[in-house]
């Protein structure tokens, strides 16, 4: 055995038991042995030590460059392995979020934090706004706003105070605010509310199915299609055109921002235009624009009365009004090919000579990537896919709509609306 600074008691214990010969001398000898190199090494080096100190082991350079080196590795590992796992575990839990927001949503929370403005609001006062009794409220209200401002919902700080101690003060963040009803701007609120609703939900887990089978999965589940059961749910209807009508007026005020080619048009139909949202958006900017809003009986049966706008009911696959410009927004990606030709057919025998169809619709991305729009885009294909059977589209596959219809020019505007709606027209 060789005696080295480095050596340890229980290296000599580990030592002197795996010996078969008799225990002739003492760990406690051994060590003394030991402390004796160590005392060696430090004068020849010229290490001042305090007295009493205990020096257990000296390494060199290189054990030591080696160790670091070693607990670099080990500490990359750990991080490669950590954040993919993490990022699973995050997935897997995903619909917590959506499902806390609608909560808040339809207690009023996030109204309760946008009217006490920049001042913030803790979750003691909020809960002294909802209707319950229960004295434990704020804590449960505290732990779903942390989920919010973890999803940048809310911003969140930390406020001391005499009476109270530390307590956490919520504010609405950018992104917050287009979940509270904001005038006539519409809110997202609504499309949480569609998405999220119990009718659509039982449609997501059939999931499976769709892939495996295909068609229309909301049309498996409720035996009637998306447009044909609202008009046995009134409540359902409601929810649907609420959405589509906040979703619109969004979109088409940052449209008419970038886009012109509604000037000068005497007449403009908006086929499948709900409940006329988006022709009063166009109308308020254009008012010499005479407005056709044509979509199936029941839905234009609850349009409110806009000025200079006329509420048509029909079916688009049979015909469709005359017009001197028809539009289609958000529409055609409900629908395959198929569908989608015999409308635009119909839209082109609507049209005068040099008439043209105008489409609103997202573009689907060539490749995905990680980006806000591409996964926007990406979830609302998937959206199609599994409650209607149907998709998004790229520019080329619009463009290839646009010639089998009959239509001789596919044209594209160079700027799109939040980053993914296209502005395409179909000219005759």
């Amino acid at each position: 055995m060789y005696i080295t600074p480095c050596t340890t008691p229980a290296m000599f214990e580990a030592t002197i038991n795996s010996c078969n010969q008799p225990r002739l001398v003492s760990v406690k000898f051994l060590l003394s042995l030991r402390d004796k190199a160590v005392h060696s090494l430090v004068s020849k080096q010229n290490i001042l030590t305090k007295p009493g100190r205990r020096i257990k082991k000296l390494l060199s350079t290189e054990t030591m460059n080696s160790t670091a080196s070693a607990a670099s590795v080990d500490h990359s590992i750990s991080k490669l392995e950590d954040e993919p796992y993490l990022q699973a575990l995050t997935i897997s839990t995903l619909f917590s979020f959506p499902m806390i927001l609608k909560a808040a949503v339809e207690l009023d929370v996030l109204g309760i934090i946008s009217r006490a403005g920049s001042a913030g609001v803790s979750a003691g006062d909020i809960a002294s706004h909802i209707p319950t009794k229960d004295p434990d409220a704020s804590r449960r209200v505290d732990r779903m706003l942390c989920l919010l401002a973890v999803n940048s919902i809310l911003t969140c700080s930390l406020s001391e105070n005499d009476e109270r101690g530390v307590q956490r003060i919520y504010r609405l963040s950018p992104t917050g605010r287009y979940f509270v009803q904001q005038g006539d701007e519409g809110s997202a609120a609504s499309m949480l509310a569609l998405n999220a609703h119990p009718i659509t939900m039982e449609v997501w887990s059939h999931a499976k199915d769709t892939i495996l089978g295909g068609g229309n999965e909301f049309k498996k589940v409720h035996k009637k299609s998306a447009f044909h059961y609202t008009n046995i749910d009134p409540t359902y209807n409601q929810i649907f055109n609420q959405a589509m009508a906040d979703l619109t007026t969004k979109v088409m005020n940052q449209v008419l921002q970038i886009y012109g080619g509604f000037e000068r048009l005497g007449s403009l139909v908006d086929v499948a235009g709900g409940t006329g949202k988006c022709l009063a958006v166009i109308t308020s900017k254009y008012p010499p624009i005479k407005g056709i809003n044509f979509d199936v009986p029941h839905v234009v049966a609850t349009a409110p009365f806009y000025p200079g706008i006329k509420h048509v009911g029909g079916d688009m696959f049979a015909s469709v009004p005359k017009g001197e410009a028809i539009m289609i927004k958000d529409a055609l990606h409900n629908w395959d090919d198929e569908h989608c030709i015999k409308v635009l057919k119909n839209c082109y025998e609507s049209l005068p000579e040099k008439g043209k169809a105008i489409i609103i619709n997202v573009l689907m991305p060539k490749a995905p990537d990680s980006t806000l729009a591409s996964r926007y885009i990406t979830q609302l294909d998937a959206t199609m896919l599994i409650q209607l059977g149907s998709h998004e589209r790229t520019q080329k596959q619009f463009e290839a709509l646009c010639m089998a219809s009959g239509f001789s020019e596919f044209w594209v505007a160079d700027h799109l609306a939040y980053s993914v709606w296209a502005i395409m027209e179909f000219r005759k």
